[in-house]
């Protein structure tokens, strides 16, 4: 085929696919699961067949021996591939064909269209050949959630990397596998990882992977409970923030970590702050009309702005008349359900995927699930080379996992709402833990957080705050078993909602303990709705915590209670006021020694 048929075909192929995507159009929403990128199994074939006719006819054995089909091979590759328009062609076709597959999960297809299409990543620039990976690399990420899958593919395109020489899309590479590792529970090689990564990328002086590999750095820092490295993190990143031009979703989540620090160190008032900031950052981000995550959804109301009688306001004459001007831009509006940065990113990467990637064994049957167009693309993935295919060591997962099913986190929290939840429900837990509940109201009824009353994680922590105010352990544990399944999704909210049934469950028990010396752990047990070991456990904790000032009698089961001693300061002044005078001497010393 020329070039000028290559372009005709391909221009009547895209009609055809324009008239279904605007069919479906109307249902497109951010994580609409309504298979916009799959098309009819005739269409898909046609592309497919165009993109060999733009590759060439593939070597075989004999053509390789033969002067005529080396000869062949050449013309082509000068006349069409080189070609710019046959370059812009097979771009897209290539995105029409891998979303497909990705779509319909044949990822050993994917693999197999890659490497079919390596003659063509030779002629294309090594920055559009990076874009383009990258961006197969997201989707892929978005649509499917097999950690092993998701492992072997990103290590077989480092390695990919490594042969091409291609050194700053390998070290991208390289942080998404270190986000792998940390979804696999594998911290220690994670965190390894991250440092080598780091060292390399200074010397490359390549400012904004460095500021995305902190950001990583402060979330594993997070998870390991090393708050000391995670303030180093972030630290590192802010400087980094201020040197080049940072978007704001970035410095967001900036902002978020700085909050989760604070909220680790127990400084509450600074971590609100820093919440309150993070929410606005992300709502103007992702939470308004034009969203990072969905710029091609971004639908605003185009209005016909007419501009009449635009006079300037001098004595010159005016340069338009009296004649009204439209002024209408027509854009082309693009449909996709799909983000355009996947959760395996360092800004997006939340809590949440710790559930929601896993290391699934499909059965048979989804294994062998394959169209025609899988099926044309399998015979190149036979010779990928199989040193590249890495499998993932095994790794135990968190020991929570397995003892219920997790909750669909497609349902908990739409893909460009979860950063805007994440940040809210830190801010509300910040207002509960320092007693200011009745500012849960005003804040929940502010025009940008509206929409989010009635989200589950929010409804639990307003349910908490009842809780809390009216120091109800009972209600607490009901809480605690109701919303079960959304709290272990969260380490952070895990950790923080503990902190909170201990400090009501220690308020209630001082309390009761006040008109008493002597009581039964029996009695406290019965006045709590709470079995009498776990009592026990909880005095005997708060013995040892020199929170309560007593000893607990095993024979009897009673809390003895000792009065609080008045504490003589006297021995302390007395030292206080040698102090002064030696202070007082010393300094009379020096005058006498000047005037002398």
């Amino acid at each position: 085929m020329t070039v000028e048929e290559i372009t005709a075909r391909f221009i009547a192929l895209n009609a055809e696919r324009e008239k279904i995507d605007k069919a479906r159009a109307p249902q497109c929403a951010p994580g609409a699961k309504i298979g916009c990128c799959t098309y009819p199994e005739g269409l898909i074939m046609e592309y497919v067949a165009l993109n060999e006719h733009i590759l060439g006819a593939k070597d075989n054995n004999d053509m390789d021996t033969s002067e005529s089909g080396d000869a062949a091979a050449l013309k082509h590759h000068r006349d069409i591939l080189t070609d710019e328009r046959v370059m812009h062609i097979c771009e897209n076709v290539l995105y029409v064909i891998v979303y497909h597959l990705i779509e319909t999960k044949q990822t050993d297809a994917l693999l197999g269209a890659l490497v079919r299409n390596e003659a063509f990543f030779s002629v294309l620039p090594q920055a559009k050949t990076a874009k383009l990976v990258r961006s197969i690399l997201e989707r892929l990420s978005q649509e499917v959630k097999d950690l092993d899958v998701l492992y072997r593919i990103f290590s077989i395109y480092r390695s990919w990397c490594e042969t091409k020489k291609r050194t700053f899309l390998r070290l991208r590479m390289e942080l998404k596998i270190a986000i792998l590792l940390i979804l696999r529970m594998n911290y220690t090689e994670a965190i390894a990882m991250l440092d080598k990564l780091q060292h390399e990328v200074k010397d490359l002086e390549d400012k904004p992977l460095l500021l995305d590999i902190h950001l990583v750095q402060a979330k594993v820092s997070l998870l390991v409970r090393n708050l000391v490295r995670m303030k180093i993190a972030i630290s590192s990143a802010k400087n980094i923030a201020t040197k080049i031009n940072t978007p704001t979703y970035v410095t967001a989540e900036i902002d978020l970590l700085s909050g989760l620090l604070y909220l680790g160190e127990k400084d509450y008032r600074a971590a609100y702050s820093y919440f309150f900031e993070a929410y606005e950052g992300f709502n103007m981000a992702i939470g308004g009309t034009y969203s990072v995550l969905f710029p091609n959804l971004a639908r605003v109301n185009r209005k016909s702005k007419v501009l009449s009688e635009l006079i300037m306001e001098t004595k010159d004459v005016p340069l338009v008349g009296s004649e009204s001007v439209p002024a209408v831009v027509e854009e082309k509006e693009i449909y996709s359900c799909h983000a355009t940065i996947s959760d395996i990113s360092a800004v997006f990467f939340t809590f949440y995927n710790l559930s929601e990637y896993k290391r699934n064994k499909k059965s048979q049957s989804e294994m062998d699930i394959v169209d025609s167009c899988g099926q044309h693309y399998l015979q190149y993935f036979s010779s990928l080379d199989s040193d590249m295919d890495v499998d993932p060591d095994a790794v135990e997962r968190d020991q929570l996992e397995g003892e219920m099913e997790p909750l669909d986190v497609s349902l908990l929290a739409r893909a460009d709402e979860r950063k805007l939840v994440q940040a809210l429900k830190y801010l509300l837990l910040t207002i509960v833990i320092t007693g200011r509940t009745k500012e849960i109201t005003p804040c929940l009824g502010a025009k940008n957080k509206q929409r989010f009353i009635n989200h589950i994680e929010i409804e639990m922590i307003q349910k908490i705050s009842v809780c809390y105010n009216n120091s109800s352990v009972v209600d607490f544990e009901g809480l605690l078993a109701d919303y079960r399944q959304v709290i272990l999704m969260e380490p952070v909210l895990q950790q923080e909602i503990h902190r909170l049934y201990e400090a009501l469950l220690e308020r209630n028990i001082t309390r009761l303990l006040q008109p008493y010396s002597i009581v039964e752990i029996g009695f406290i047990a019965q006045k709590l709705c709470l079995p009498q070991e776990k009592v026990e456990m909880k005095l005997a904790e708060m013995i040892l915590d020199k929170k309560l000032r007593g000893t607990i009698d095993q024979g009897r089961q009673n809390l003895v209670i000792y009065d609080e001693e008045t504490k003589e300061t006297f021995y302390e002044d007395v030292n206080k006021t040698i102090g002064h005078m030696t202070e007082v001497i010393d300094t009379l010393y020096e005058k006498a020694k000047h005037a002398i």
